[in-house]
């Protein structure tokens, strides 16, 4: 019975006391009020379909979270790796045959592969890295990826 009741403990423990907070260098302008802070966590890694979730909300100055008209405060961005299928010069029209067709010889499909999966998870173990726990080297090659997406140009921030 105690075994049981630890169990059903650790499933209702919510995703929040997981996350990690990221004090950011400079306030992120979202719409009043500003962002200062950001919670986020890895919600998902399928090497098979070589894709990363990192679930995040935003908190202002007095820590309170950030609702951007949407009915969860949380945010999903997501790192995959995507091939393209062919180049610009194949497309026939817009969305045809792929989705990074613009029009007939027109599109987005040349050079669009990305590698963010591969980057992040293949990396190598340099001399500099020697003594970095796993997961703080992780965190950190997510956060590099992810902070070019999500936060304005140059801006950074520190783990608490």
């Amino acid at each position: 019975m105690k075994r049981l009741i630890a169990i059903l403990a650790l499933l209702v423990v919510p995703c929040w006391a997981l996350a990690d907070t990221v004090t950011l260098d400079s306030a992120e302008t979202l719409s009043p009020p500003d962002a200062t802070t950001m919670d986020w966590y890895i919600s998902k890694i399928d090497a098979q379909t070589k894709t990363l979730a990192v679930t995040y909300r935003w908190r202002d100055a007095t820590d309170a979270t950030i609702h951007l008209g949407s009915r969860s405060d949380w945010h999903i961005w997501t790192c995959r790796n995507i091939e393209t299928p062919g180049e610009n010069a194949e497309c026939v029209a817009s969305v045809d045959p792929w989705a990074c067709c613009t029009g007939a010889g027109t599109g987005t499909c040349d050079g669009y592969d990305d590698t963010c999966f591969t980057d992040v998870f293949s990396f190598s173990i340099r001399q500099v890295d020697v003594g970095t726990s796993i997961g703080a080297g992780l965190r950190t090659l997510i956060w590099n990826k992810m902070k070019a997406d999500v936060l304005t140009g140059g801006n950074d921030g520190t783990f608490n």
